[in-house]
């Protein structure tokens, strides 16, 4: 008698009871059975309660009203476990919000290397390209995040492709100070020079931001840049002062 009794405090004792379905013990918890709260879940790594929601029937593709779905929500969160789940439920690994962000891009930008991981061994686009034209490797080296870098090198990535406005991985990286990320890229074989066709305001403030990106790794000793970056800080110099580059 001692086992039943013991099962029935718990029951008692639980906020979401024994006995009910998925739905009433999501209810019981005060959580709306909607796309919304289970993005918010997956994304916050509760497994549980996104597990519940499955179970009652809600869609692992589900989207918001900016079209981003659940497995990107998991994704930029970093919850592998989640990632795991959503996919293994049916979740497309390259569903893409309004502006073409997909949930590797999510993992990508947000520095989440497992769940990268995951996407990728699940049929994730390694080449995927965002509206603005920034591939998933872009916005990882714009993010500095070489840990995923690396998951993405691992695969059939272009590492000179250019965005809509000229720059590359690379030069995201440069842009953004990311040095350990720039020598990462150059160790792979990024070019630091390559010719690109853009034009108008944005490609103006690009190129003058550059400029003064190169002025303040003007310092070796302050920085501690190795002679890669400095390699990669002249030839950015030299394009920019031209006015070749993006």
């Amino acid at each position: 008698m001692a086992a039943p009794i013991l099962i029935l405090l718990a029951c008692a004792s639980s906020l979401v009871g024994c006995g009910t379905s998925p739905r009433d013990q999501l209810a019981r918890m005060g959580i709306p059975f909607s796309v919304v709260s289970l993005m918010s879940a997956a994304e916050a790594g509760d497994l549980h309660v996104v597990r519940l929601f499955l179970e009652a029937g809600m869609t692992a593709n589900g989207t918001d009203e900016h079209r981003r779905s659940v497995v990107s929500a998991a994704a930029s969160g970093g919850n592998p476990d989640i990632v795991a789940l959503l996919l293994e439920s049916g979740a497309d690994p390259n569903i893409g919000d309004e502006q073409t962000r997909t949930p590797l891009m999510g993992a990508a930008s947000n520095g989440h290397a497992e769940a990268a991981r995951l996407l990728l061994a699940r049929g994730a686009n390694a080449q995927a390209v965002r509206a603005d034209g920034m591939t998933v490797l872009m916005q990882a080296a714009a993010a500095g995040h070489p840990e995923v870098l690396e998951v993405l090198l691992s695969r059939d990535v272009d590492l000179d492709r250019t965005d809509q406005f000229g720059a590359t991985a690379l030069i995201h990286a440069v842009m953004n100070r990311h040095a350990g990320t720039a020598q990462l890229l150059l160790s792979h074989g990024a070019d630091p020079d390559v010719r690109t066709r853009t034009d108008g305001a944005f490609a103006r403030e690009t190129r003058a931001s550059a400029r003064a990106l190169v002025g303040r790794l003007s310092s070796p000793a302050k920085h501690q840049l190795d002679p890669s970056f400095h390699t990669l800080r002249s030839c950015v110099k030299r394009r920019f002062r031209r006015g070749s580059g993006p």
